[in-house]
């Protein structure tokens, strides 16, 4: 996505930069890059880029919750509920999309993450 208007029509999602290679190509990409910005380049004067639609692939996101429970019966009918829950059991790293506003100083950057692992417990009695 571009942040001027090249194609003189107004700004919005339809301008597009030219594209020269694949900007998925990067055999290592990191947070600080995480696509090839070099395939970009501004297209000429009130014309559209080539680029297609969401030709830049972003982070996967994988994830693994786990939560147990256990009902213990106490005395005159009364239960103890214990629970345990864990988000993101493997700690793994979720990055958000990277900036995609071609040409500006953080294009192809990734600036944030989802949550890390959080754990939570609870109790509840029942009477």
């Amino acid at each position: 996505m571009l942040g001027t208007d090249r194609a003189n029509i107004g700004s919005g999602p339809a301008q597009r930069p030219d594209v020269s290679g694949d900007p998925n190509g990067l055999a290592h990409p990191t947070a600080a890059q995480w696509f090839d910005t070099s395939v970009f380049s501004l297209p000429a004067a009130f014309t559209f880029g080539n680029a297609g639609r969401n030709s830049v692939l972003a982070p996967g996101y994988a994830n693994v919750d786990v939560g147990i429970h256990k009902e213990i019966a106490l005395a005159a009918g009364t239960m103890l509920s214990l629970r345990a829950e864990v988000f993101n059991l493997l700690n793994r790293v979720n990055f958000d999309v990277p900036n995609r506003i071609a040409f500006t100083p953080n294009f192809g950057r990734i600036f944030s993450a989802q949550p890390a692992r959080q754990m939570q417990v609870g109790a509840r009695v029942t009477f």
